[in-house]
């Protein structure tokens, strides 16, 4: 008999699967596992939103427009997933604006306003978002017949691995967030009462019970998104040693108001650290990849460091690219990724042609061509993965294929192009429906090797 046989919870052999952004997010905090589509083998991204992820950063490094990208792009990319998000700021201006920073213009019957709720702390505070979370665990239980789906990820014997239909739930922002307990003292106290000066004490012990309770609750397929914000350490003796809160942080860094086990449950935990504006060398200077709006200040290059990572390694560096208008540009920034490496994935200086597409491009029409035109957009997101997979991780079946000899296998190889850019690379449940056949940057690497 197994010493393991008296094991009764039901959630065992229930998959904890991070949900695809579609950004280089995903590459940066996601590893490749065996799966399977109708009958073929793949090697499945799982990448991207852990069961529990922090956005901090300091003010106006775009945490927030980092946030919500993730927030919209997941609920966009699962078609059964639903989102939550609680604005304790009272900044974010609906869900219409919400489905905008997710990456384009809604249309009124957008079917996303359906499958994103806002509420903010004028309708309760964080404990009533507590109760509310508790209540949505309660049901995925009480029904979980109808919240569980076989996902495409195989078990070492070959059989698919359930998980639950995801709950995205963003609190946007952690720090700022409430209890009533708090809210009270300062509506019966005066500011600057000798009366309040424990409040922050309070809202620490109760932030600290709120985070240690979030993995349990994680486990019925609820994917949290916190923000927080990042100030400098108070430090009452300036000769005392300067332990860092994560060994990627800066050791001057605090992220403030969140509790002591904020670090701790944070399965990812991304800090946005620089913003750049991507405009061009031009007097007076232009916006480097205009879009519609004509604004010169439109794009912004976010450099953020990965400081806790349970799925992959801590420490490395996203860039994002976020439109003020319309949040993560996950395209660009994988065109940006093929112009870092300086390779015969791209020609030309003014005008750009992909290694693999006929499609012909400048910096000023490019966002255009991404919008109306699917494989193009698909090309920049393969041959960008490609880019980011051979330069960060060791893997010998990738590192041993050039640029120049991956896009030739590429444009020769027994597939038509046209279908290997009609592909995804998102992975999906089993009962949803696929209108695209699922292709990692691995599935292609490993096919061009057969060809």
């Amino acid at each position: 008999m197994s010493l393991l046989s008296g094991l009764k919870n039901k959630d065992i052999g229930l998959g904890r699967f991070s949900l695809n952004t579609g950004t280089h997010f995903d590459l940066a905090t996601g590893r490749y596992i065996p799966g399977r589509i109708g009958k073929k083998n793949h090697l499945i991204l799982n990448g991207g939103l852990a069961m529990t992820n922090a956005v901090t950063g300091r003010p106006q490094t775009f945490k927030s427009s980092v946030a919500v990208g993730y927030f919209v792009k997941a609920i966009k990319n699962y078609s059964k997933a639903l989102g939550l998000v609680y604005d304790s700021e009272i900044s974010l201006a609906g869900v219409e604006r919400i489905i905008q920073l997710g990456g384009h213009d809604p249309k009124p019957d957008d079917p996303l306003y359906d499958r994103i709720e806002l509420f903010d702390k004028t309708h309760c505070d964080l404990g009533g978002v507590f109760e509310l979370i508790q209540n949505i665990s309660r049901e995925k239980e009480k029904h979980r017949k109808d919240f569980i789906e076989e996902t495409p990820f195989i078990d070492r014997h070959g059989k698919f691995m359930k998980a639950w239909r995801p709950t995205v739930i963003l609190i946007d922002s952690f720090s700022a967030g409430e209890f009533t307990k708090q809210i009270k003292m300062f509506e019966e106290h005066t500011v600057g009462d000798a009366k309040n000066n424990t409040v922050y004490m309070g809202d620490g012990n109760a932030k600290t019970q709120f985070m240690s309770q979030l993995p349990s609750l994680a486990a019925k397929g609820i994917y949290f998104i916190l923000t927080a914000h990042v100030g400098n350490k108070i430090k009452l003796d300036p000769y005392a040693a300067d332990p860092k809160e994560l060994p990627h942080m800066r050791g001057s860094d605090h992220i403030k108001r969140v509790g002591t086990q904020f670090t701790f449950q944070s399965n990812n935990l991304l800090e946005t650290r620089k913003v750049g504006l991507l405009q061009d060398n031009a007097k007076p200077k232009k916006c480097l990849y205009p879009g519609e709006s004509g604004s010169p200040v439109e794009l912004q290059e976010i450099i953020s460091i990965v400081c806790r990572c349970k799925n992959n390694v801590s420490g490395s560096q996203v860039h994002h690219i976020s439109s003020q208008y319309y949040g993560l540009q996950e395209y660009l920034e994988y065109f940006n990724l093929i112009k870092m490496s300086k390779s015969s994935l791209l020609e030309g200086t003014q005008k750009f042609k992909l290694g693999i597409t006929e499609h012909e491009f400048t910096r000023h029409n490019i966002r255009k061509l991404i919008k109306d035109d699917y494989e193009f957009s698909r090309a920049l997101e393969i041959l960008g993965q490609f880019v980011y997979v051979r330069n960060n991780w060791n893997l010998p079946d990738v590192k041993s294929i050039g640029y120049v000899e991956f896009c030739n296998k590429l444009t020769n190889c027994s597939i038509k192009m046209s279908d290997i850019l009609n592909s995804t690379g998102i992975w999906s449940f089993n009962s949803d429906k696929r209108e695209r056949q699922y292709l990692s940057i691995l599935d292609i690497v490993d096919l061009i090797r057969k060809d």
